[in-house]
């Protein structure tokens, strides 16, 4: 099932991808972002890219339950501050997904590039409304930086060993960067760090289109899929949105 719906600046697109002939089983929710056009960046890669991701056959991996099933929902996000700050919650509480992926475009990547962490302040660079984060920070009282739970240096070697990448190249980093894709990953990390990832991808056509660096995004969903099997974290997810959304939601209707 597919459907798609359009406000503004943000776009979201929902299917199911099913294992032909198995019996139902979960179904895991996976959201991932890309961001809209800022600087010399008109057509954003991160989102010409993501946006072709209902395209591709994302199966799960073979560590998870036969039958399960992957709800994929993508959205893109605006290159401003406070929509990532006022949403980025309500996206985790509406969709309570098992796995959220950010895709960013660098303009001095050459790779794919898989980010280790993100920070909490240097926030100086202006979005696209001229704007900056109060106090040039993310979350007020925040560590320094997190840390995500995934294995990035492990993601990145099966990306230049899997053939299907058709000689897309992938490494990882230390620096997303201090501006809205660093600013956004620290944003989910703060949310649930065992289950955020973000993705850098080069301009698109330096050197791939954006069907290859989906294709590429699409084999990183399997290998996230497969560590947060490994930890037994793809059972508990719900559990968890349900206490995030005790902890963060509800608080702000205390008196």
């Amino acid at each position: 099932m597919r459907t798609e719906a359009k406000d503004g600046s943000v776009a979201t697109v929902s299917y199911e991808n099913r294992r032909s002939g198995l019996p139902d089983g979960p179904t895991l929710n996976i959201l991932v972002t890309g961001f809209g056009p800022f600087r010399d960046h008109v057509v954003n890669a991160s989102w010409e890219s993501v946006r072709l991701l209902p395209n591709e056959d994302i199966r799960p991996p073979p560590n998870v339950r036969p039958g399960t099933k992957i709800n994929l929902i993508i959205h893109q996000i605006p290159v401003i501050y406070r929509y990532v700050a006022d949403h980025m919650e309500q996206l985790w509480e509406k969709y309570q997904p098992h796995l959220v992926i950010h895709v960013g475009v660098s303009g001095i990547a050459t790779a794919i590039t898989l980010e280790q962490f993100a920070h909490n302040s240097g926030y100086c660079s202006p979005d696209i409304l001229e704007c900056t984060p109060d106090g040039s920070v993310c979350v007020g009282g925040g560590c320094d930086i997190i840390e995500s739970g995934f294995d990035m240096k492990l993601v990145t070697t099966t990306l230049n060993t899997t053939a299907e990448t058709n000689g897309v190249v992938a490494e990882f980093s230390y620096d997303p960067g201090r501006y809205l894709c660093d600013f956004t990953y620290y944003k989910s990390l703060s949310i649930d760090k065992d289950r955020t990832a973000f993705i850098h991808v080069p301009p698109l056509g330096k050197p791939w289109s954006a069907d290859k660096m989906a294709r590429a995004i699409k084999i990183c969903i399997t290998e996230f899929i497969r560590q947060l099997q490994e930890k037994n974290l793809l059972d508990t997810s719900f559990r968890r949105a349900t206490e995030f959304h005790d902890r963060h939601i509800n608080r702000r209707h205390e008196p």
